[in-house]
């Protein structure tokens, strides 16, 4: 039959619709086999995973074998670095074009292999994977240098970084010591400014500069790079030797590696020593990400780490120690571990993060941020760490680590939380939590009881909620007698409290001076507690106090839903003769073998409360106390009594339960 044009025209246009879903179903095939997620790509990386695998397990027999034999073998050093150019290594076939080992106490703690296209590097505390192109890696002695200890290789390595800034890529100091000097004020002996991707290996070796009077200097600078990461390298600076004099000047700005206005920086595995400054300054002024992984960072003038103006700065697995003045080399402020500082009035740091970080013998403090500015320092978490002398005044979240003072030094956390943490101070000063949140913690001080030291320290807690701690041996100066604040250990007085959403503490063997107390189901024990004629009633809400000494100067006090076991109340001398009350509590006591248990200077009432007594009474224990609202008392030794109660009326306000065989008359 004839077919018309308009059936010629829909059948063309569903031949084209039916090629164009097969184009369609077609290119959906081929992502799904060779995408991004296909199944081409996914079976070739983890062939290429697989690959490592095998290959990283053949690493680490080959040095649990050397490490064994090491140990037989007593020729070998059981300290520093080995070239893997003196070793025979030879993975199936596959062996590495440079590395080396490094060994400590006769064990490769340490090494790195660059295979063809494969890296591997074991730091202390991880392990680093990654593919590279051998191509890229670029060896610092084919430009001229030479790492005998004796050579400057400041030119040298400066027409290596040249090139490297120019083609990106990595390069590799073989190992040696490497001298290199400064010949102006503020000048950067390596400094990487380009867009390329760059890697420094220092490959284990030594980067020393020589002496110079120079006040301004950096042995590395990185700044406005893309992607930068600076690795294994132990950088020494001048301290020691360091002209101080000729050029007047406090000579604190001598660093081993400056990181500024990168988009991402990374500083791995490096030891920094000798500065007459900062080992590692980095502020990032725009956006970018500094990275500080499993460094030792010691003996600087003026500080381990600065984090100036940043985005984010992230510290890892880091030791820092020695800061300040040591070796008769005087410091310069701040003289800390780590500065967290923001350089201008309208800069701000964004994010800062410790992990394993261990702080230690520093001049002044392990941390320090002394803005308080809660705009400046948006956030710092700080987690895993051990901190000698920390003091911080924005916006920390302190987690499972050690907070360490063992100096008079004052110590604070504010506007802070801290969470399963210690805190430890030794030898007084002041220790203030203001605004912050205390959660499953333990504060601790010296036993002065123990002669171990004739002072503790005093905790002030300034609008501070704390929750599931323990505060122990907080003495203070152990003058009591005084009634200063100064002398006690904890301090609730004044502008110091804790909130009303604070409980379930322990305080032992503490000295506690109290205006208020908002604490809730907690317990005190062996402590001594003075409360002060100072403000309205006080009002004690379910606590356990045990074994302690509490003298009340003054001042009605309130003991609610509380128990009271083995403690004694000390007469204070006050023109007033305040009320001890005890609503729905509970006290049990050894034995009153007089009426001054409770003391005249007190007026004693025990509304809906228990007295229980295990050992001995007299007649007149009780003379002093007036009963309420069938209120009890509980005789361990006695089957009959007849006590001396004027106040109260026997079987209205009071009940008596006898349990033993004495009786009296």
């Amino acid at each position: 039959r004839k077919i018309s044009k308009n059936e010629i025209g829909i059948t063309l246009i569903a031949l084209v619709i039916t090629i164009i879903v097969l184009l369609i179903l077609a290119a959906v095939s081929i992502a799904t086999l060779t995408g991004e997620n296909g199944i081409l790509t996914r079976a070739q990386e983890a062939k290429k995973k697989t690959e490592e695998a095998k290959l990283q397990e053949m690493i680490d027999l080959y040095i649990s074998e050397f490490n064994i034999e090491m140990l037989n073998d007593s020729s070998f050093s059981n300290e520093g670095v080995i070239d893997i150019e003196n070793l025979p290594i030879n993975f199936d076939g596959i062996e590495p074009k440079l590395g080396w080992l490094y060994i400590e106490n006769n064990i490769v703690t340490e090494y790195e292999f660059y295979f063809d296209n494969i890296y591997f590097l074991k730091t202390k505390n991880e392990k680093i994977i990654r593919n590279y192109d051998y191509s890229s890696l670029i060896n610092v002695k084919d430009f001229g240098a030479i790492g005998d200890g004796e050579t400057d290789n400041t030119e040298a390595i400066k027409k290596a970084i040249e090139y490297l800034k120019l083609n990106g890529g990595i390069l590799y100091f073989p190992i040696g010591t490497y001298l290199v000097s400064a010949n102006v004020n503020n000048e950067s002996i390596i400094e990487l400014d380009s867009e390329k991707n760059m890697e420094l290996d220092f490959g284990k070796s030594t980067i020393e500069i020589s002496t110079n009077g120079f006040p301004r200097y950096n042995i590395v600078e990185t700044q406005n790079c893309t992607n930068v990461e600076i690795r294994n390298g132990n950088l020494i600076g001048d301290r020691l030797t360091h002209d101080y004099v000729t050029t007047e000047s406090s000579h604190c700005w001598g660093m081993g590696v400056r990181s500024t206005n990168n988009e991402w920086c990374n500083i791995l595995n490096m030891e920094i020593s000798n500065m007459p400054g900062d080992a590692i300054v980095t502020s990032n002024k725009s956006t970018g990400i500094t990275n500080i992984n499993d460094c030792s960072v010691h003996h600087c003038r003026r500080m381990g780490i600065t984090v100036s103006t940043s985005d984010e700065v992230n510290i890892k697995n880091t030791d820092i120690e020695y800061i300040g003045t040591f070796d008769n080399i005087a410091g310069v402020n701040p003289m800390s571990g780590i500065d967290i500082e923001p350089e201008g009035a309208n800069e701000k740091i964004k994010y800062v993060s410790l992990d394993g970080v261990n702080i230690n013998n520093t001049t002044s403090y392990g941390i320090i941020n002394g803005t308080s500015d809660l705009d400046k320092v948006l956030k710092i978490d700080i987690t895993n760490s051990q901190i000698d002398y920390t003091f911080i005044n924005s916006n920390a979240n302190i987690s499972n680590s050690k907070l360490i003072y063992t100096t008079t030094r004052e110590g604070q956390l504010k506007n802070c939380t801290i969470k399963d943490s210690y805190i430890f101070k030794k030898n007084g000063g002041d220790f203030v939590l203001e605004n912050t949140v205390a959660d499953n913690c333990i504060f601790e001080g010296s036993d002065i009881k123990s002669n171990e030291n004739n002072i503790s320290w005093r905790f002030s807690p300034k609008n501070a909620t704390i929750t599931n701690c323990t505060f122990k041996n907080i003495k203070g100066t152990g003058n009591y007698s005084t009634n200063s604040v100064a002398d006690f250990g904890l301090n609730f007085t004044g502008e110091y409290y804790i909130t009303e959403d604070s409980g379930n503490n322990i305080y032992d063997n503490c000295t506690i001076i109290m205006d208020s107390f908002t604490d809730t189901n907690s317990e005190i024990k062996d402590s001594y507690i003075f409360i002060r004629n100072v403000g309205e009633d006080l009002n004690v809400n379910n606590i356990k106090f045990k074994d302690s000494e509490l003298k009340i100067h003054g001042k009605n006090t309130n003991f609610n839903a509380c128990n009271i076991e083995k403690c004694i109340f000390t007469p204070s001398k006050t023109s007033k003769k305040p009320e001890i009350k005890f609503n729905n509590s509970n006290i049990v006591l050894e034995s009153i073998l007089s009426e001054e248990y409770f003391p005249t200077e007190y007026e004693y009432y025990s509304n809906l409360s228990t007295i229980h007594v295990l050992g001995k009474i007299v007649k007149s224990s009780f003379s002093n106390v007036k009963f309420q609202n069938s209120s009890k008392i509980i005789l361990d030794n006695y089957a009959s009594v007849n006590l001396d109660i004027p106040k109260s009326s026997l079987g209205v306000d009071y009940t008596i339960e006898c349990k033993g065989t004495e009786i009296i008359e």
